[in-house]
């Protein structure tokens, strides 16, 4: 009989002393495996982890991504709300004409600074009045500039708030798991920390993307503003 993959492989960390843990166990399916602290196994007073069975690590980490799935569905369901109110189609209609605007702007100003050097080449403006409407066309030019690219940043915001559904929908394929498997780990969870009597701290993958779902829920429709 082979022995049972290893599926948390690189993310067990113990949480006392920062050190990675190693698996215990036999190919006998009687025994129950374990993960330990090898540098508590090896030093005894480095901290006080000893080990916590494989099938207990597993049952925690499986059900906390099911509770981490159920808390992203809830999320889906708000933003698609969000996404469809008249609030934010009309926020969006008015960010898109402002950024529009503001592209035809950066254009006219563009063209203003190639006419006045060509007249200056002409001799139609002499030194003195060509330098005047340069530094005025070229303030001009970084306002809107910085205007644009303040624009551009809330549209990412509402691009993230109407894209929202497939990423999550990817992630919500596990809902229906009956068991913790490699892909589903892998996917969720970054590592995995062991502290005595057994508490486990999981650092998730996508933790901070959910932050930014979640604050952009409750920036509401001030994600025009």
């Amino acid at each position: 009989t082979h022995k049972k993959e290893n599926i948390f492989k690189g993310k067990e960390i113990c949480g006392e002393c920062g050190h990675k843990m190693t698996r215990s166990g036999s190919s006998d399916s009687k025994e129950k495996n374990h993960f330990y602290c090898r540098h508590h196994a090896i030093y005894k007073d480095s901290c006080d982890v000893g080990s916590i069975r494989e099938d207990i690590l597993t049952n925690i980490v499986h059900q906390s991504i099911k509770i981490q799935i159920l808390s992203l569905s809830k999320i889906e369901q708000s933003m698609q709300r969000s996404a469809s109110s008249p609030e934010t189609k009309h926020a969006m209609y008015s960010l898109t004409k402002q950024i529009s605007e503001t592209l035809s702007t950066v254009a006219y100003i563009k063209e203003n600074r190639i006419r006045i050097a060509k007249d200056y080449a002409m001799q139609i403006l002499n030194e003195e009045e060509y330098d005047v409407l340069r530094k005025q066309f070229d303030m001009e030019l970084a306002q809107a500039a910085e205007k644009l690219e303040l624009l551009e940043k809330q549209r990412c915001k509402f691009n993230k708030l109407f894209t929202a559904e497939r990423w999550i929908s990817e992630l919500r394929q596990y809902s229906s798991s009956k068991k913790l498997s490699a892909s589903m780990l892998n996917e969720f969870v970054k590592c995995v920390r062991v502290y005595s009597d057994n508490r486990v701290e999981i650092e998730w993958k996508h933790k901070d993307t959910i932050a930014e779902y979640v604050e952009l829920l409750n920036g509401g429709v001030e994600l025009a503003g």
